[in-house]
């Protein structure tokens, strides 16, 4: 578990030390969701201790409210809350206090009759309050009542498709039916091109060479058509099949199965992007916070180094805070990321951003490919490179890379996500820094980047916000909103990661995780120890 948004975040960096008991019942403490304490620090033996407290009902108490509150940067001060009814905390005091909940289950360490009682429990409760279960509960009865009549129709329509599957006819059908949709989305793919404003030249030299390949996918797409039509018409298992699907059909619709499988599927859509937008709201305000934190405390966030982020700024530094960063990866995104961008002697500023995301891998791959085709790579050589050159000369200490990376947040609304969100954390940030022997390049390798290495990434700006805008942009609004880099995006190098170190494992194994520079952010919410990929499966 860890503290957050909500009212709790922190560092693993706190939770290192925490024993295994530390997530269990205690019947001394009561769950703040069902008895809401007062959000106030006091001191209990000895020590500080926070008494933590859910998102205040009332937006205007909890705006007046000035006590004094776990600011999660290291420090304690009395401010109010950066956003209305949003109150943070972090330490090992609050995630104690946190996970000394007596709400809390440990789903895994149950029998299997305790198990059961649970699970029947929190089914019930699922259904009482999610709509779309109650819709798919409903037309599974439907299902279930007519299956008399709706089972034998089904078997027929299966049999039907098998054999068609098997067939020549078949094999033609599904050639000609791939092929008109191959050009198909050829014709729109390239018109959706051609329609498009090009951002470099050599977006605008493929444009002016895709008004042919246009006119070809055009000219064929009659024949294709015409041979997919042929086909359908010659097939009697094509018919066979069409003509079992029409009865099943019908008899879906006498029983009023089909009108509750769109009730039911209308339903789960809905709460769908729901939950798509109370989690992007969610992240919004969690990157607000972090934003408004830290210029609270002056800079004074855990970077990846262990030590404040400020570190040793540089009159023309800025601070960015980047959301929903890919960077390339084949999967997934992190939630929010705080970079530096230094205007050191080494670098002039301007090597931190380009005019546009390359169109060929990460800028640093098949330079040499590039060049015989006439066109132009990366201007700075490959992040290996650059360190076989160092090592092979008596040069001064590798300088400040151009964009620092200086700390990565993770979100979550359910806390029983973070477990997984810090594990995959700890995946990304190895392959991002360069550990190659923590992953597969083979595992990793796409289009952005085909070694399967991180050598370079993009970020756009558009999806970025001065926190701390440089030196020369100070003082204009539309400056320090945008830091003057409005279209441009953001370069990232491994060497932009280079501050996450892993911690060692002692004798027992333990450890060897990225901590410094790592936070998991989340709401206090009762936990069961399943995360929503183990959970969702059950309650449905």
């Amino acid at each position: 578990g860890a503290c957050g948004v909500g009212a709790m975040r922190a560092s693993p960096r706190d939770q290192a030390a925490l024993p295994p008991r530390s997530l269990g019942r205690n019947p001394r403490r009561r769950n703040p969701r069902l008895h809401r304490p007062p959000a106030r620090a006091g001191r209990t033996g000895g020590r500080r201790v926070t008494a933590m407290a859910a998102p205040a009902e009332d937006p205007a108490e909890a705006a007046a409210d000035r006590s004094e509150v776990p600011d999660s940067l290291g420090g304690r001060r009395s401010f109010a809350p950066a956003r209305p009814g949003v109150n943070v905390a972090r330490g090992e005091d609050a995630l104690r206090a946190y996970l000394a909940w007596d709400g809390h289950a440990r789903a895994a360490h149950m029998d299997p009759d305790a198990f059961a009682r649970w699970l029947e429990r929190e089914v019930l409760q699922y259904l009482t309050v999610n709509r779309a279960s109650l819709l798919r509960a409903r037309a599974d009865g439907v299902r279930r009542l007519h299956a008399p009549t709706l089972d034998p129709l089904a078997h027929a329509l299966e049999r039907a498709e098998a054999e068609y599957r098997g067939s020549a006819e078949g094999a033609r059908i599904e050639r000609a039916t791939h092929a008109v949709a191959q050009r198909r989305a050829a014709v729109a793919g390239i018109r959706s091109f051609l329609e498009s404003t090009p951002a470099t030249p050599e977006l605008a030299a493929k444009q002016a060479a895709a008004s042919d390949k246009l006119e070809h996918a055009l000219a064929s797409l009659p024949a294709a058509e015409l041979e997919l039509k042929d086909a359908v018409a010659s097939s009697p298992l094509w018919r066979d099949v069409e003509h079992k699907r029409d009865a099943l059909r019908a008899e879906r619709e006498r029983t009023g199965l089909a009108s509750a499988d769109d009730d039911a599927r209308r339903a789960s859509n809905l709460n769908g992007n729901s939950l798509v937008t109370k989690g992007d709201d969610y992240e919004k305000t969690c990157a607000d916070v972090v934003a408004d934190a830290f210029l609270a405390s002056g800079g004074l966030i855990g970077g990846a180094d262990g030590v404040p982020t400020d570190g040793v700024p540089t009159e023309g530094d800025g601070v960015l805070l980047l959301r929903n960063v890919t960077l390339g990866l084949h999967s997934g995104e992190l939630d929010c990321v705080l970079v530096r961008v230094n205007r050191g002697v080494d670098h002039s500023g301007e090597s931190a951003f380009a005019d546009a995301i390359p169109q060929d891998g990460d800028g640093t791959t098949g330079r040499r490919t590039l060049a015989r085709r006439g066109r132009t790579a990366a201007t700075q050589p490959a992040d290996d490179e650059l360190k076989e050159t160092r090592e092979n000369s008596n040069s001064p200490p590798a300088p400040r890379p151009a964009v620092e990376v200086l700390a990565v947040f993770e979100f979550k609304r359910n806390p029983d996500d973070v477990a997984r969100g810090f594990h995959s954390r700890q995946t990304t940030l190895a392959w991002l820094a360069g550990d190659e022997a923590r992953y597969d390049p083979r595992e990793w390798a796409n289009r952005r980047h085909p070694s399967g290495h991180f050598r370079r990434g993009y970020h756009p700006m558009r999806l970025a916000r001065w926190v701390k805008p440089p030196h020369e942009t100070r003082g204009s609004v539309e400056a320090d909103a945008k830091g003057g880099k409005v279209g441009k995006v953001l370069v990232l190098t491994r060497d932009s990661f280079r501050g996450f170190r892993r911690t060692h494992r002692d004798a027992q194994g333990r450890g060897g995780f990225y901590l410094d520079g790592v936070w998991l952010v989340t709401r206090p919410r009762t936990m069961c120890g399943l995360d929503a990929k183990l959970r969702a499966p059950l309650m449905e």
